[in-house]
């Protein structure tokens, strides 16, 4: 039991900063967003901190708000807080202000500078830890991008509770799937609360931003909707008191959510939520009325979507009365009917609807006295019934929702109406909407059923009824778009007499009724005719009234023009119907004495009336006109009508010139037995397909079901026709009829020779000639909308048509949208519309008026529509290249007067140079910038790449920006970014025709040159630089010349830029231009030095100013481009020459140079050196072009400069891995680094001569050989020695290749001595050991008399180099570079006490964790150790030293095992039986690994995963030994295994003989697997074990099951191998299965169940004895009748197992299975029940016969 004083000291541990564990610090500091842990590890605060404030600034520039963490968290100041040292207090306010900075941070964490400023607060003030919830949640709306698992990779071992969903995806790093995090939201309550009150804090900051709460919406809306579904569970108390938790939990934070203000987002998440909550949960009325009160608090910006949700909660009220406040809110709604429209698509809305409709009802039922006047919710009463008839109308309500608002309606009639005597008095309020609703076609049906149901059972309302059926006669087929408004407007008719009193008897100078004067007479006639309707002698009296003369209705237009202008009127459509039926029965009773095809373009307009009724009478009409007609053809009696009715006066006195068009007789005939008989039965079911029938007629055209007795029309009838419509269209004064008409005649551009611009372009110009508000009332007292009738007007103008381009030209001219403003904008849409078909001359003519408008200053409201029309018609058309080209010829100048007068326009191509100029008004210049500006644009928004003609002008543009800006010293930097984007454009993605070609004559590469040096602008800079390498892709002739200066300039601004799109620029800029220039320079076979040391010191140039961060990047892409191979060297020269001295330039060209690969590298050192001997020569040639003082010769500062780099790239680490690696491979690659290396080892031994002479370059010259030296491996070394000899002067090698042993050994004696091995300088030290290496190789027996001095020294050594905190790499591989030596040349010298320190410290050194290199270089030692000791004297050191590796850990353990295996390899078989015992022991010593770790296990104790590791490696070296041993001899040491595995411990410790038996059991498992059928001669040694292990073993306890399984699996491995029939052997067979039979009860419903079944059906397939099968199957059939169902069920699995085994041979046993077959079937648990008949199925399909029969 644990003390109290250890829990304490855990709990402290726990909350323990690590202040003095370097390595934990280390390990913390190296956690980051941005960098690698080893990067990050070895950056200090005021790097970082300069990286991660350049993100700050540029989050400060995106949002001011990020200022106010200026002088806190992001001040110099902060780079030395420690938050570890502050008090609480502080504390507390840090995290104040770490939580605001994460909630403002949060919308731009996808940016660059964002992760630049968390990065700062993650290193320095460690959030990731102290605020890891704020941290996380910040993070979590981007939980599917790939900086997620960074972000976990991060996080600290101990999360909060609140975060444990997080723990798999932190061991896989990978990024939490959705479902993950609505999972955890659901049944995590605490993360629950902390994301919602983040979110809300956030918000009430106002730091809110769309990602976080759509994403918090959408999860707690998911969340609700489970928690909510997990509620539907239980008992019915359980349920609804889960739903009320549920709710609880969740209201609060909605009304927090709709209690701010202005956040429609978090509104309508609210809103989300809400709706899943009423449609998924149980509630009160009382609860839905609170929940509907909070959301129509305050939703004006969000009431769509707050109608969703109350839509679903009012679906769940019962009743459905609203809310007061709901309702007032509702009906306030500006577009209530819209979005109810919208909803109804995907949502009930039928009970909302209904709420509001009777929330209406009473109101009018209580706010008025039944009049329809007065003041309703602010709206007029008439606004507000037609409000409410609009929402039945709309298709929003159910029947039973109609029949309940209507029931409502009638039940407060009731009290409406008491008595109606025969008084005109009109009905009240709500019966009149009755009366109403019942014309209406879409719920007409069922209020006449409800009020006839209603009224047989309320007598009250029998007057409601008679007045219902005297307004809508049930035979009365409502269809009608207007009627039913105007049902209630004939409810207030006058009545007849009144009305009749008030028409005078004479006309007055009125020629006819469809004049356009205005009539006096003719309204009192009409409002007499409608009082009449309800009475046919009324009507009668009315067509009797002198003034309509019906007496001579054929010869003067009054009679039936008045019933025309009826039916064309706003009347009823029962007053329309009634009119046209007047109509035709006067007709039908007199002759045709007068042609009346007057009537014929009218009868157009009543048959597409959108009333059947009034179709049908026109149809009426129709057939008896093709009668009348028909017959006088058939009775040749056409002679008798001479006049045609109305001819000269029908439309009142005309001009001379606008002569009235009119049919033959014959074309009157044909127009109505051709085709209006033959389509009357179309339009009687659909005026659209009669319009639609019409428009194919006249345009010559057929439908494809089309009526049989319909005929196709001659052309010249239908020109006739058509001319004969157009004009009457033209000529008549009811706006009706023309707006009805014109769709039809606009769909036909020309008939014949007729166009329709010319047939109507009468009507268009008298219209628009007067003023627009004329018009406007015009159309008004037609009862038509202007709008929509200008709109046609404007479809009259063709596209093709020169005088309908004029009129559009016109409309749209500056000042109409102020004159005309309807106009205006019809213009503008039909331009649009028809721009495609208009010829480009025209085209340019409308869009220089555009144009013209569009850069036009604007003062007044109209103007800038105006302008903002004109420009979005320009923008929405598809422009011709000939236009733009024309935009672009046609710029104003923005240069002023020049005082050259012999200036030519040509001049604009070119530079201005120092001419003067006047300069340019500013009024003029602003319209300039204007006309430009947009012109720009509009080329860049019509896809430029589609016009490569534009490229001439714009660089003549580009040529006048510049002369701008040189000579008024101001830049237009927005307009040269679109003029080179739009350039870059055409030449990126040209038009692919064989015709177009790049102009080279229209590139200006000098104008590119200057945009980039001339301006600071960085965007301008960027365009150019990528105009510039997209010519160079396709035409790079035209920019070598002007490379230089191109990146010179580009190295004084651009790559200044620290923004991610500059460094794209300088890259894309680099890879399309300097490849090309180093491919031009090779052709025309020049040296390419000279020109590309220009380029590159363009850049070099640069260095210091490229931001840090790009700098690698950048001079990585230069040297790809220039090729590595040719002129890396050169670029490496100028860096170091160019910062002489400078230690932080050649770590950076170390850096560069070692991101290449070793052939790279090795030819880049190499011209270097050459570089370096070449700077040495009297005359030098190479290092002339590349180094500055080379003009003087080279000083003495020059060689010294230069010569460190290649030492620092000789050192790097990664060059000799990627060297050992080429020449492990052998062949070519191997070839090439020896013969460079001998090149290389020349120039440096000459440069070392060289350095001698030069008190500077020295050292440099020792360290730079030595560099070398250390490059290869010795062993490598000595491969290379051929190519070295071969290659190297013969004079160097008489002077250095000498070997003098006499003096060799006195400088091994002053080495071994104080001042070199034994001195306290590490450098000294490792001088000293690399030497003594080179000394033994030299000496090799001369040296054994050093050994004894020098071997406890070295040790010592090694023992420093990794002493904790001070580890030095290159002393211990300095150390493991002289043992190797040993090991190589005196390998015998090791032996007893030295063999066992130097791998007792190499067990050290591997626990130390010193590096890869470090680890290489010792493992290559160890293995000469195996090698190349004597395989006793090696085996006895391992033995000596076992403990020592298994104390430093598995990696020690790891090493001492790879000795092992290293060495039982190379021994052979004879050898390795010699010293069997001694393994043997070593063995047994490795076994007990699990016993010593695991009892008892302490903190140091191996984790199992590194225990299965290490026996997994024991186990694999002792299989490879038994390979060489023979039966007699590894029986024995077999047995003496298993003796050690059962016997006693030397301390018996709890649980340390399952210990050593797990390990045991382990390897018998390998063994098995890997002998197979040799290792079954052994399974008698461990059977009686087995049986034991399974008799006695506990599933409970993890050691125990962990045992349990290994035996099972072993077991099943020998019975799968088992070719010797050992286990058929009873008394090998018996105790086996009875031991695994008994081991069903006890794991029975156990996950371990499928290997125990798998072995015992494997132990039955090992044996074909039927006793013995009959044995087991006993027991297992009296299983099935065990009283524990989960015994039975395994049982019945075992069974099934071993049928699909063993099948007919197990099926022996049939007969005893019966029984328990059919008991199982019966079984009570469902489980048993379905296995067994799963055993049935499958014997039956063994057997192919059916086993039921047996079972009864």
């Amino acid at each position: 039991m644990t003390s109290v004083l250890a829990s304490q000291l855990a709990q402290i541990r726990a909350k323990s900063s690590n202040s003095l564990n370097l390595k934990a610090q280390k390990k913390a500091h190296s956690k980051s967003l941005l960098f690698e842990p080893q990067i990050a590890a070895t950056q200090d605060f005021d790097t970082l901190y300069q990286i991660c404030y350049e993100g700050f600034i540029e989050l400060c520039r995106l949002d001011s708000r990020f200022t106010n963490f200026s002088g806190s968290i992001f001040s110099e100041q902060s780079k030395l807080e420690d938050r570890t040292l502050l008090t609480e207090a502080q504390n507390k306010r840090l995290d104040s202000i770490l939580e605001n900075f994460l909630g403002l941070v949060g919308s731009r964490l996808l940016l660059k500078p964002a992760l630049q400023a968390v990065e700062w607060i993650v290193r320095r003030f460690r959030v990731h830890e102290h605020n890891v919830n704020y941290f996380i949640i910040t993070f979590l709306p981007y939980h599917e991008h790939p900086i997620f698992p960074t972000v976990l990779s991060i996080l600290p071992r101990n999360l909060p509770q609140t975060l444990k969903f997080l723990y798999p995806y932190i061991q896989s790093l990978s990024c939490p799937p959705r479902h993950a995090v609505v999972y955890s939201v659901s049944h995590n309550q605490g993360f629950f609360a902390f994301f919602c009150g983040y979110v809300l804090k956030v918000s009430r900051l106002g730091l809110q931003y769309p990602a976080l709460l759509s994403f918090w919406a959408s999860i707690t809306t998911e969340a609700t909707g489970l928690m909510l579904d997990q509620a539907r569970s239980g008992r019915r108390e359980a349920q609804i008191q889960y739903q009320e938790d549920v709710i609880m939990r969740v209201m609060p934070i909605l009304n927090d959510g709709l209690s701010l203000d202005g956040i429609a987002d978090l509104r309508v998440g609210c809103y989300m939520i809400l709706t899943i909550i009423s449609s998924k949960a149980t509630l009160s009325n009382a609860a839905l009325a609170s929940m509907m009160d909070a959301v129509v608090l305050g939703w004006e910006e969000t009431s769509l979507t707050g109608l969703i949700c109350l839509a679903v909660m009012a679906q769940k009220k019962q009743p459905t009365i609203l809310p007061v406040t709901v309702y007032k809110a509702l009906i306030n709604l500006k577009n209530l009917k819209d979005d109810l429209s919208v909803l109804k698509r995907r949502y009930r809305v039928d009970k909302l609807t209904l709420g509001v409709i009777l929330g209406m009802i009473d109101e009018l039922h209580e706010s008025t006295t039944g009049e329809v006047k007065g003041k309703l919710m602010g709206k007029s009463g008439s606004d507000f019934v037609d409000q409410m008839c609009t929402l039945f109308e709309g298709d929003f309500l159910t029947r039973p929702s109609v029949v309940e608002a209507v029931e409502r309606m009638l039940a407060l009639s009731v009290e409406e109406a008491p008595t109606r005597p025969q008084t005109h008095k009109p009905p009240k309020l709500l019966t009149c909407i009755i009366i109403r609703l019942a014309a209406s076609q879409s719920v007409g049906i069922t209020v006449r059923e409800t009020v006839r149901r209603f009224s047989s059972t309320h007598e009250g309302l029998l007057q409601v009824y008679q007045a219902l059926e005297l307004a809508v006669p049930s035979s009365q087929d409502v269809n009608d778009d207007d009627g039913f408004s105007s049902v209630s407007i004939d409810l207030d008719k006058e009545p007849f007499d009144s009305a009749l009193s008030r028409i005078e008897s004479r006309i007055g100078e009125e020629t006819s009724f469809l004049s356009h004067s205005e009539s006096p007479v003719f309204s009192a006639i009409s409002d007499a005719f409608v009082g009449a309707l309800a009475s046919p002698s009324d009507l009668c009296i009315l067509q009797d009234l002198p003034v309509l003369r019906k007496s001579v209705a054929m010869t003067e237009p009054f009679f039936l023009p008045f019933y025309v202008r009826l039916w064309c009127g706003h009347r009823s459509p029962q007053a329309r119907s009634t009119a046209i039926e007047t109509v035709s029965k006067y007709l039908a009773q007199q002759e045709l004495v007068s042609d009346v095809q007057i009537l014929l373009p009218y009868l157009l307009y009543a048959l597409l009336d959108s009333s059947r009724k009034v179709r049908q009478a026109s149809g009426k009409l129709v057939l008896l006109l093709a009668t009348k007609y028909r017959g006088l053809k058939d009775s040749n009696e056409r002679n008798t009508i001479r006049v045609i009715l109305g001819q000269d006066q029908i439309y009142g006195p005309i001009k001379p010139d606008e002569q009235l068009v009119w049919l033959y007789f014959d074309e009157v005939i044909k127009l109505l037995n051709d085709f209006l008989v033959p389509n009357l039965e179309e339009s009687l079911l659909d005026a659209r397909h009669f319009s639609e029938s019409l428009a194919l007629a006249l345009n010559g055209e057929s439908r494809r079901s089309r009526p049989s007795n319909a005929k196709d029309l001659k052309t010249s009838l239908r020109q006739a026709i058509f001319a004969f419509l157009c004009n009457h269209v033209t000529h008549t004064p009811l706006k009706s009829v023309q707006l009805r008409l014109l769709p039809i005649l606009n769909r036909i551009s020309k008939v014949g020779s007729l166009t329709r611009s010319k047939a109507l372009m009468p009507l268009y110009t008298k219209s628009v000639e007067k003023k627009e508000d004329e018009l406007r009332n015009e159309c008004d007292e037609s009862h038509v909308e202007a709008e929509q009738f200008i709109k046609e007007l404007a479809g009259i103008l063709s596209p093709t048509d020169r005088d309908s381009v004029t009129a559009l030209k016109n409309a749209i001219r500056p000042g109409m949208r102020s004159e005309a403003p309807l106009l205006n904008s019809a213009v503008h849409l039909r331009i649009r519309n028809i721009w495609s078909s208009i010829n480009v001359a025209s085209q340019l003519l409308l869009a220089e008026t555009l144009l013209e408008l569009c850069v036009l200053e604007a003062n007044s409201g109209s103007a800038t529509a105006e302008q903002s029309d004109a420009a979005e018609t320009l923008q929405s058309v598809e422009l011709s290249s000939h236009t733009l080209i024309a935009f672009l010829e046609h710029l104003p100048s923005l240069i002023g007067e020049l005082e050259d007068k012999s200036w030519t326009p040509k001049k604009r191509k070119t530079d201005l140079g120092q001419i003067s100029l006047r300069a340019a008004t500013p009024q003029t210049l602003k319209y300039t910038l204007r006309t430009i500006t947009f012109v720009l644009e509009l080329i860049s928004a019509c896809k430029p790449e589609r016009h490569p003609e534009l490229l001439s002008g714009l660089f003549q543009l580009l040529v006048e920006l510049k002369n701008y800006r040189n000579l008024s010293g101001s830049e237009l930097g927005y307009l040269e970014v679109l003029t080179l984007a739009s350039a870059s454009a055409i030449i990126d993605k040209p038009q692919k025709t064989s015709a177009w070609q790049l102009d080279h004559s229209a590139v200006r590469a000098d104008v590119l040159i200057e945009c980039v040096g001339a301006t600071e602008n960085p965007q301008v800079q960027q365009a150019a630089m990528l105009l510039a390498s997209s010519i160079a892709s396709i035409a790079p002739e035209l920019l070598l010349h002007n490379v230089m200066p191109l990146f010179t300039f580009a190295g004084k601004g651009i790559m200044r830029n620290n923004d991610e799109y500059s460094a794209h620029v300088i890259e894309k800029t680099m890879m399309l231009v300097i490849p090309r220039l180093v491919e031009s320079l090779h052709k025309r076979r020049v040296d390419p030095l000279i020109s590309i040391s220009e380029l590159l010191l363009s850049f070099v140039a640069a260095y210091q100013d490229i931001p840090l961060r790009r700098r690698q990047g950048i001079f990585a892409s230069l040297s790809s481009c220039v090729g590595a191979d040719d002129f890396l060297f050169a670029l490496l020269v100028l860096l170091v020459d160019k910062y002489p001295g400078d230690q932080g330039v050649i770590d950076f060209a170390a850096r560069l140079t070692a991101q290449q690969g070793c052939r790279t590298q090795l030819i880049t050192v190499e011209k270097y050196f050459d570089v370096l001997l070449d700077s040495e020569n009297s005359k030098p040639a190479l290092s002339s072009h590349l180094l500055e003082t080379c003009n003087n010769h080279a000083t003495k500062d020059t060689f010294a400069n230069l010569l460190p780099l290649p030492i620092a790239i000789l050192n790097a680490e990664n060059l000799k891995t990627k060297i050992g690696h080429l020449l492990n491979k052998k062949g070519d690659d191997a070839t090439f680094v020896r013969l460079r290396y001998a090149r290389i080892f020349e120039q440096v031994l000459t440069l070392n001569e060289i350095s001698k002479t030069k008190a500077q370059s020295k050292k440099l010259g020792a360290e730079g050989f030595g560099a070398l030296l250390r490059l290869l491996s010795l062993d490598k070394f000595v491969e290379a020695l051929p190519e070295l000899l071969q290659q190297t002067d013969s004079n160097i090698v008489e002077k250095f290749g000498k070997q003098e042993v006499s003096a060799v050994t006195a400088v091994a004696d002053t080495v071994c001595g104080p001042d070199c091995l034994e001195a306290k300088d590490a450098s000294t030290q490792i001088s000293s050991l690399l030497c003594l290496a080179t000394i033994v190789e030299v000496l090799r027996e001369a040296f054994i008399s050093m050994v004894p001095r020098v071997l406890p020294k070295v040790m010592d050594h090694l023992t420093t180099s990794i002493k904790e905190g001070v580890e030095n790499p290159k002393l211990h591989n300095a150390v493991y570079t002289f043992m190797t030596a040993l090991l190589v040349y005196l390998p015998w010298i090791l032996q007893g006490i030295h063999l066992d320190n130097l791998l007792r410290k190499s067990y050290e050194s591997a626990n130390a964790e010193m590096g890869d290199d470090c680890d290489q270089l010792r493992s290559d030692t160890l293995q000469l150790v195996a090698k190349s000791i004597d395989a006793k004297e090696c085996l006895m050191a391992l033995d000596r030293t076992w403990t020592v590796a298994m104390v430093e850990g598995p990696l020690a353990v790891k090493e001492y095992i790879d000795i092992l295996s290293l060495l039982i390899e190379k021994q052979t078989k004879s050898a390795v039986t010699k010293q069997s015992h001694l393994l043997a022991t070593i063995f047994i010593k490795m076994f007990d690994l699990r016993r010593i770790q695991c009892s008892p296990r302490t903190e140091d104790s191996y984790e199992d995963s590194e225990l299965e590791t290490v026996e997994a490696f024991v186990n694999n070296t002792l299989i490879a030994m038994v390979y060489k041993l023979n039966d007699a001899v590894f029986r024995p040491i077999f047995i003496k295994f298993s003796d050690w595995a059962n016997g006693a411990a030397l301390k018996p410790e709890k649980g340390s003989k399952l210990h050593r038996r797990v390990t045991w059991w382990m390897f018998q498992l390998q063994f098995f697997r890997s002998m197979k059928s040799i290792a079954t001669s052994y399974a008698g040694l461990i059977l009686n074990d087995a049986v034991e292990i399974l008799t006695t073993s506990s599933l409970k306890n993890d050691d125990s099951r962990l045992l349990w399984l290994r035996v099972l699996l072993t077991l099943q491995s020998a019975f799968e191998h088992d070719q010797d029939d050992f286990f058929q052997t009873p008394s090998h067979f018996t105790p086996i299965c009875t031991s695994l039979v008994s081991q069903l009860r006890l794991c029975a419903g156990d996950s371990s169940l499928s290997v125990l079944i798998t072995a015992i059906t494997t132990l039955a397939a090992t044996t074909d004895s039927p006793a013995q099968h009959k044995s087991l199957c006993g027991p297992l059939l009296h299983l099935i009748r065990d009283n524990n169902a989960a015994v039975r069920l395994t049982a019945v699995k075992c069974q099934l197992s071993l049928t699909d085994r063993l099948g007919e041979e197990w099926l022996a046993q049939l007969p005893e299975m019966l029984p328990f077959i059919s008991e199982g079937m019966e079984d009570d648990d469902e489980g048993v029940g379905t296995e067994v008949r799963r055993w049935v199925k499958r014997i039956e399909d063994i057997l192919g016969e059916s086993i039921g029969p047996m079972l009864h």
